[in-house]
């Protein structure tokens, strides 16, 4: 892709998961105009099915004002930036994940606002085609991306929650300060309730008081008339 000159005013945003990635182009005041997904297990292609992969669509040829890589993994530590060292960025990974594959590259994220560092890891291969095709772009995870964009520092109690197709990523905020990030399993809007729930009572939170925001998905609405009977306040956003 030619980054070199801008004739317009949109952005690009390639978004990776196991099951394939999706392209978000969006307008100059970022309402999305164009989404499209291709279905691919992308982390256990070669770089070669990679490169073919990217090369066939025709969106990624285009010139664009801002280009993002957003990666989605279970794979990710975030930890205070007061100890954070880059050189000993993979072994603080392996901390948390002892089963990390040799064969991923471990990348990490500033988050300023949070005073933090989310280290991550993604396929080699993955990552050296990123590095071929936009070496300039720095590779963002999908948390990365949910608490630059979506979350501010609140002096309320709050549970954000990204939904993926079987993940949901929580994000619990109070008196402006992070007390937990963690990712968990679920198959039925039940085990969402249960999670949603569970990590409320660990927290200590009060489900009078406490808000909780659905995201990223058709089925928060249905989520969220399970969740209002445990909570008085919860809430979707597309």
């Amino acid at each position: 892709m030619n980054q070199t000159v801008h004739n317009n005013n949109y952005g690009l945003s390639i978004r990776f998961a196991s099951d394939g990635f999706s392209l978000f182009i969006t307008d100059e005041n970022h309402s999305q105009i164009s989404k499209k997904e291709i279905t691919a297990q992308i982390y256990n292609l070669s770089e070669t099915e990679i490169i073919d992969l990217l090369s066939k669509q025709s969106e990624i040829q285009l010139n664009y004002k801002s280009v993002r890589l957003i990666c989605e993994t279970t794979g990710y530590s975030i930890i205070p930036y007061l100890f954070f060292k880059k050189e000993e960025a993979a072994e603080m990974l392996k901390f948390q994940h002892p089963d990390l594959d040799k064969n991923n590259t471990v990348l990490f994220n500033f988050l300023e606002a949070w005073d933090a560092v989310n280290i991550f890891s993604i396929p080699k291969t993955l990552a050296d085609v990123l590095q071929q095709f936009l070496p300039e772009i720095t590779i963002e995870h999908h948390l990365t991306t949910f608490l630059t964009d979506y979350i501010a520092l609140q002096n309320e109690k709050y549970l954000h929650i990204w939904i993926r197709p079987d993940e949901m990523d929580v994000v619990a905020i109070n008196s402006n300060n992070l007390q937990l990030i963690n990712t968990y399993n679920y198959s039925t809007p039940e085990d969402f309730t249960y999670h949603t729930m569970n990590v409320i009572q660990q927290l200590g939170l009060n489900p009078e008081d406490c808000k909780v925001i659905l995201y990223n998905s058709e089925k928060a609405h249905e989520y969220s008339q399970l969740i209002v009977k445990y909570v008085d306040h919860c809430k979707t956003i597309d």
